[in-house]
């Protein structure tokens, strides 16, 4: 079997334990009208690195589309990022990782039976984790492009909403690219907002107004730091939901919801393009895995799972995305 069609089989595998782990468990309309009817109108959020995972049953069915080999040491690695709530981010131990997007790693390698490990990675680095083998796939935000799906199969199971934040006092509203003509903005390497925002800055100066200054942020509290100081005007990246926005920020109205049809990038689209789990296409695991020198966690049903961190090098940018332009270019 070529690694081509064990990963292809593969996707299949994820998008219906996906399903059928997540309807195993409560909705999170239910989880939030439980935890009011307990506390009152305030939603109480558990941030320890020993709280009560979320966990299904093994699935059968998934389970049976494996390929043989699939998964020779029993374990399913995903690559995941921290510091974006609620996402992926540190517990109070500033050590254990939890967040929407390891719940779901969990989910998935409950149904297949697997033991999980996670990864953390830079998100910038998560091509090369999981092109390489040292991660069987990455549940980490990865917005699905037109580029991406010549190196990546995907599993999606989201919307992907973006927004501009900027801070409480700031008169400053986006509508349109010329509203950020001038202004210091702070994004992600290798993002698919970043590719919005180059856009809008490109169409800026063919009509002659002033290039946008683009500050590159690989950590999000790091550009959370930049616009409470007032280095940036704002911060361009995924959107949180109005329960886990920091007090400190607004959100500006009529984000753009950029998607990648055709291969070229256009604010504002009626239909955002998903968030998905990313599998690598050409090159499979090896079978015997690289070595690692960080000590290697793995999670249990019972206890809190502590990551390693990845010791993959990390690319100076990931060959799918657009080279980083200076207002000066």
């Amino acid at each position: 079997m070529t690694a081509r069609t064990r990963r292809a089989r593969l996707v299949p595998v994820l998008a219906a334990v996906s399903v059928l782990a997540l309807g195993a468990c409560s909705s999170t309309a239910e989880i939030e009208e439980q935890a009011r009817s307990e506390q009152g109108t305030a939603l109480a959020v558990d941030t320890g690195p020993d709280q009560d995972r979320i966990h299904t049953t093994p699935s059968r069915k998934a389970i049976d589309l494996l390929p043989d080999g699939a998964f020779p040491d029993g374990v399913l690695r995903v690559s995941i990022t921290q510091g974006a709530v609620p996402l992926g981010f540190y517990a109070d131990d500033n050590e254990t990782v939890i967040g929407s997007e390891t719940d779901i790693a969990t989910l998935v390698a409950d149904a297949l039976d697997l033991e999980l490990e996670l990864v953390v990675n830079d998100w910038s680095n998560w091509p090369l984790a999981t092109q390489s083998g040292e991660v069987d796939a990455t549940i980490s935000n990865v917005t699905v492009t037109e580029e991406r799906k010549q190196l990546f199969d995907f599993s999606s199971y989201r919307v992907d909403q973006l927004g501009w934040l900027v801070a409480a006092d700031s008169d400053l509203r986006i509508d349109g690219a010329a509203d950020i003509a001038g202004r210091t903005v702070a994004v992600g390497s290798g993002t698919n907002q970043e590719q919005v925002l180059l856009a809008w800055d490109e169409e800026n100066r063919a009509n002659g107004l002033e290039p946008v200054r683009i500050d590159y942020y690989e950590a999000y509290n790091d550009a959370v730091l930049a616009l409470q100081s007032g280095r940036i005007d704002t911060y361009f990246g995924p959107t949180p939901p109005p329960p886990t926005a920091p007090p400190w920020h607004r959100r500006t109205s009529r984000s753009p919801a950029p998607s990648t049809a055709g291969g070229r990038t256009r604010p504002r689209s009626p239909s955002p393009p998903p968030r998905a789990t990313a599998w690598p296409r050409r090159s499979p695991r090896p079978s015997t895995p690289p070595s690692r020198t960080a000590p290697t966690s793995r999670c249990s049903n019972a206890g809190a799972c502590r990551p390693r961190r990845s010791t993959a090098p990390r690319p100076t940018r990931p060959a799918w995305a657009p080279e980083p332009r200076t207002p000066e270019e």
